[in-house]
């Protein structure tokens, strides 16, 4: 059985062969126009994050509440995305007991999402994470330069 290509495009493929990297992305676009939103999320996440990761990288000298500022902003700009292209709404009950003082704030995850939304709900913070989350291209680079405490779990 042949692998499912988009049916303008299968003259050009060999069917032994693997579309072109270029030619994947295309056919990403042109299924995402029929698609939920969560896929122009995902295609959306896809085009900014590398540009951030590497903004992040050349933040690295600046002052940390500077390239605190610059690389939070990836953040801000996903839950944009996120509200405007899958209807994701959210609201922070209790805000005004978060304590005015560097704190420790543990968060058991249910979801990526707050990794994304801690940015724009907490003051200005520093994580502790596990080492392998700074092997990953972009996000890790982003993680490197905000100086986060990374943790060898195998140690």
């Amino acid at each position: 059985m042949k692998p499912a290509i988009h049916h303008g495009l299968q003259r050009w493929l060999k069917p032994w062969r693997q579309p072109a990297p270029w030619l994947t992305l295309i056919l990403l676009v042109i299924t995402a126009t029929s698609q939920p939103p969560r896929l122009w999320f995902w295609l959306a996440l896809l085009l900014f994050t590398p540009p951030y990761a590497i903004l992040a990288l050349a933040c690295a000298p600046l002052p940390r509440m500077l390239r605190y500022r610059v690389i939070s902003g990836w953040s801000r700009l996903m839950l944009w995305w996120l509200r405007t292209l899958c209807g994701v709404r959210w609201k922070v009950e209790g805000r005004e007991h978060l304590p005015g003082t560097p704190s420790v704030i543990l968060a058991k995850h249910q979801s990526a999402w707050e990794t994304i939304a801690f940015q724009a709900i907490f003051p200005p913070q520093i994580w502790v994470l596990k080492r392998s989350l700074l092997l990953i291209p972009f996000f890790g680079w982003a993680l490197w330069a905000l100086k986060s405490i990374a943790i060898d779990r195998a140690a």
